[in-house]
C-alpha cells in the first residue's frame, strides 16, 4: 500500500494525480478503504485551507452516476481564509446535513435538522418544507450534467435548483422560477463530481465575476453516499 495513505499529512502532501491512480487501483480490491481514505484526504485539504489543490482533484473528477439514497455533505475550505472557513464550517455543519436524491437520481432535495429549521426560514421565506427521514427538506433540484462553469472541456453535475409544480402557489412559483434559474445559471452554480467509484462527491460553488464571463470559486464541500442501513437508522420525525 502507498504510504500516502499511512498518515494524513502524508495524503494531504500527496500529489493529486498520483494518489487518484493509487486509489483508484485500490478500488478493484478494497472499496471501502478508497471511500474512507478519500473523505479523510479532502478533509484534510479543507483543514488546511489548500483551494488549489482541491481545485485540481475536481477536475479529476466526473459526473456523479444516477442514484438514489441520502448524501452525508461536509464544509471543506474556501479562498476567505481560516476565519471566514472557520464560522462557515461551524454554520454549515449544523444547519446542513446533505441532499436525498430520488427519481434514480435526477431529482433531490436538501435535508436540515428539525432544530435549525428557523435558519431556513429566514432564508426562504414562504418555502414548503415538508418533513423528512432526517428532519425538514427544503429547497428542491434537479441533476442535469453540464460543462464545467471554469473549465468549459470538464464535465459536471449541476444542482439546477428548480420549484415542482403543485409545491407552491402557481403564480408564486412563476414569479419566483425566473430569478432562481437566473441565480442557479448566471450568477453561481452548484457543480458536484464523483471522485474514485463515485461514492465521495467533491462539490464546488462557483460564483460569476461581475460584468465578464468569468467565474471564481467561493467554497467547497464535499459529500458521501449513505449506506442503505445508514439511512434506516435516520429517525423520521414529524413537524409541529
Amino acid at each position: 500500500m502507498s504510504k500516502a495513505f499511512s498518515s494524513p499529512s502524508r495524503l494531504s502532501a500527496a500529489e493529486p494525480g498520483r494518489l487518484i491512480a493509487e486509489l483508484t487501483r485500490l478500488d478493484r480490491t478494497d472499496p471501502d478503504r478508497v471511500d474512507e481514505l478519500t473523505w479523510q484526504w479532502l478533509d484534510e485539504l479543507g483543514k488546511a485551507g489548500d483551494v488549489t489543490t482541491l481545485e485540481a482533484i475536481f477536475l479529476m473528477g466526473a459526473p456523479l452516476p444516477q442514484r438514489a439514497g441520502l448524501t452525508q455533505a461536509r464544509y471543506l475550505a474556501s479562498p476567505y481564509g481560516r476565519f471566514v472557513d472557520s464560522l462557515l464550517r461551524w454554520g454549515l455543519t449544523r444547519w446542513w446535513q446533505g441532499h436525498r436524491f430520488y427519481d434514480e437520481g435526477r431529482r433531490g432535495i436538501s435535508n436540515t435538522p428539525r432544530q435549525f429549521r428557523w435558519v431556513w426560514r429566514l432564508l426562504f421565506p414562504g418555502y414548503p418544507r415538508p418533513a423528512g427521514c432526517r428532519g425538514e427538506e427544503v429547497f428542491d433540484f434537479r441533476a442535469v450534467t453540464v460543462a464545467d462553469a471554469k473549465h468549459p472541456e470538464h464535465r459536471v453535475t449541476l444542482l439546477d435548483w428548480h420549484l415542482p409544480a403543485g409545491k407552491m402557489n402557481r403564480w408564486i412559483t412563476a414569479l419566483a422560477l425566473p430569478v432562481i434559474r437566473w441565480f442557479v445559471w448566471d450568477l453561481t452554480r452548484s457543480e458536484l463530481v464523483g471522485l474514485v467509484g463515485g461514492r465521495v462527491i467533491l462539490a464546488r460553488i462557483p460564483a460569476r465575476i461581475p460584468f465578464t464571463r468569468r467565474w471564481r470559486t467561493t467554497t467547497f464541500y464535499m459529500h458521501r453516499w449513505l449506506s442503505p442501513s445508514g439511512e434506516a437508522n435516520q429517525p423520521f420525525r414529524d413537524i409541529e
